[in-house]
């Protein structure tokens, strides 16, 4: 899932919420990256773990928070890698959050 916006944002912190049904399908190595041009892509925060802060909980929403802000973006994508069970096929229960949400916003346009 990738997000576009009209200017660059810092990101200081997103939530990632576990999946609605079983704990395979929950991320174990993700990223959150940022790009100034739709094409090349720099990683934000990056995640590879077998053990999830989720648990058993479904639907459960976890705020990570970066140390210090990220360096500004246009383009914002959460990328799932590989999930409890083995690589992913279905993203769907996955969403991205932004620490603000800026006027004019363009969502939904995917890019890679």
């Amino acid at each position: 899932m990738a997000v576009e916006f009209h200017q660059a944002y810092r990101i200081t912190h997103f939530t990632v919420t576990s999946g609605n049904d079983t704990p395979s399908r929950d991320p174990t190595d993700w990223a959150i990256q940022g790009s100034n041009d739709g094409v090349t892509w720099t990683d934000i925060y990056r995640f590879y773990d077998t053990v999830t802060p989720w648990g058993d909980t479904r639907n459960l929403v976890v705020k990570f928070t970066l140390p210090v802000a990220s360096s500004p973006y246009s383009w914002i994508r959460y990328i799932l890698l590989r999930h409890a069970g083995h690589a992913p096929s279905d993203q769907r229960d996955r969403v991205l959050r932004h620490s603000r949400r800026p006027r004019g916003h363009r969502q939904g346009r995917h890019a890679g």
